[in-house]
């Protein structure tokens, strides 16, 4: 789901740029080691590399970032993706059944298997409100 108009593109990079200055390491899951991390208030914000697994360490020389995974474990889902679909980086993207409703330069939120987007996006919200008032 599109969610530019809640986190516009210079608002994703403001905050993915103060995870990466103000933030530490901590590995969240099995499919990446040391991500950048910041803890807001109650819950936990990471970062995922751009280029998926091919920087499994999460190397900042090796790729950039362009999605935020917000972690509340106080919350259901417990999980929420943020991608930021830069210009030009449409290859690196590995959503594939969504490909084709996706545009260069948006921020979508995407969705799980067990939770409605459209839900998904009002309680986003607060994470994002909280995100940005804080950097």
């Amino acid at each position: 789901m599109d969610i530019t108009h809640l986190l516009p593109a210079q608002d994703f990079e403001r905050i993915k740029n103060h995870i990466l200055s103000k933030g530490e390491r901590e590995t969240y899951c099995n499919k990446y080691n040391n991500n950048p991390h910041y803890r807001f208030n109650t819950f936990d914000a990471f970062l995922n590399p751009e280029i998926g697994q091919q920087n499994i360490n999460c190397d900042t020389t090796l790729s950039d970032f362009n999605e935020i995974v917000i972690r509340d474990r106080n919350a259901e889902p417990q999980y929420y993706h943020i991608l930021f679909l830069k210009k030009g980086n449409l290859k690196n993207v590995r959503i594939a059944r969504d490909l084709l409703l996706v545009t260069e330069g948006k921020v979508y939120l995407l969705s799980d298997d067990n939770h409605p987007v459209i839900d998904m996006e009002n309680k986003v919200r607060y994470y994002i409100d909280v995100m940005l008032l804080s950097i």
